[in-house]
């Protein structure tokens, strides 16, 4: 059942239900009361009677679409004072009550003339709108995520992220290549140092013949001289790619970290939906299109660190490069193991739970939505 504003109107209400859920730690209720009791200061409604006489406030409210009369509205003020006076008369705290007794004297001008009525049914419109600016706006954006622009972000950063992934396993598998080629060209090139020292043996000895003579040796020089030109350009080639690797694995992680947060705020805002539906508020919960993403980064992130890592590190085998890649690996299964965590979440649960029967507990559905693709 959603919430309705007209049935349950006010922020006393409001607030008691999502009380329900958060135990009074939603940032988002701490902001709303802040600015409720701004409001009411603005407006001079003292917050214990507000509180107190909640139940006179709805009745005016639900009461503003009838033709009320100006008696009407008089018995309405007879009944807020009668009711006023039997809280303050309950108050043992002396100064408390001297304060709610001036409150009274403060509004007795709009309750004889019965326009207190219309004070009240102003509060409340009032706190209608300051729920709906903090709670309803954010509501709205996430019922329709799949439609509206947000998805596409999403949508276009991970595909940037997967771009640049694409990339660096393209300039990972030149750099493969090189370092392939450079240790056939050194193997090569130890060779023919060899065959070279079996030439010189020979040709001290006196005993030159048609494979082993001077022009022989010469040869054998002049491929030793062409591959160690070879090496140097190799060794070039893979130093410039090494380079490469470096800034692309740092851009990777620079988008990754950028695709993570903003991810989250789609999973808080879920949450945040998923407390409101608990409450019997106003809320759509959208876990289907959240959990659509989550799999997808933890799919992404479970293939870097299987697939790809091991290849890096191979490539990488210098002290320097290790450690910093043993930094980024770290850093990596740290916001593997932070995304398991706050993806982990009751996906599915009857309403107030808490209040139910012990022995009896429904059902309640737990679900990590970063482990989905598995």
């Amino acid at each position: 059942m959603e919430w309705n504003r007209e049935e349950e109107p006010g922020m006393v209400t409001f607030i008691n239900k999502i009380h329900q859920v958060d135990y009074g730690k939603d940032e988002k209720v701490s902001i709303l009361y802040k600015k409720w009791t701004a409001m009411l200061a603005g407006n001079q409604i003292d917050m214990d009677i507000r509180v107190h006489m909640n139940e006179w406030y709805q009745s005016c409210y639900k009461a503003r679409l009838q033709v009320l009369s100006q008696q009407d509205k008089v018995n309405f003020c007879n009944t807020f004072m009668d009711q006023l006076h039997a809280f303050i008369d309950k108050q043992q705290e002396v100064f408390k009550k001297y304060n709610l007794l001036d409150m009274a004297k403060n509004v007795q001008t709009q309750v004889r003339d019965g326009s207190y009525v219309d004070t009240s049914i102003a509060c409340i419109e009032n706190e209608h709108a300051l729920i709906e600016s903090t709670y309803e706006m954010e509501t709205t954006t996430l019922c329709e995520l799949q439609e509206v622009p947000q998805c596409d972000n999403l949508e276009t950063d991970f595909k940037s992220l997967d771009d640049l992934k694409s990339s660096f396993d393209v300039t990972l598998g030149k750099l493969q290549e090189s370092i392939d080629s450079y240790h056939s060209l050194q193997e090569k090139k130890d060779t023919l140092e060899t065959r070279l020292c079996d030439i010189e043996k020979v040709l001290k000895g006196g005993k030159q013949t048609q494979k082993v003579n001077s022009q022989t040796q010469e040869n054998v020089k002049t491929q030793i001289k062409n591959i160690q030109q070879e090496l140097i350009k190799k060794g070039n080639e893979i130093t410039t790619l090494k380079s490469e690797c470096s800034k692309q694995v740092s851009g990777l992680f620079e988008q990754f970290g950028k695709f993570k947060q903003e991810l989250l705020v789609r999973v808080d805002q879920w949450k945040d939906q998923m407390k409101l539906q608990y409450a019997e508020l106003y809320a759509k919960p959208d876990l289907e299109t959240v959990s659509k993403w989550c799999a997808r980064i933890g799919q992404f992130v479970h293939q870097i660190l299987i697939y790809t890592w091991p290849r890096l590190e191979n490539v990488l085998d210098d002290t320097r490069a290790a450690q910093q890649l043993n930094q980024l690996r770290a850093r990596l299964t740290n916001d593997l193991k932070d995304l398991l965590c706050r993806t982990f979440v009751v996906s599915e649960q009857q309403h107030y739970i808490l209040k139910c029967d012990k022995k009896n507990l429904p059902t309640v559905s737990v679900r990590s939505v970063t482990m989905s693709y598995l």
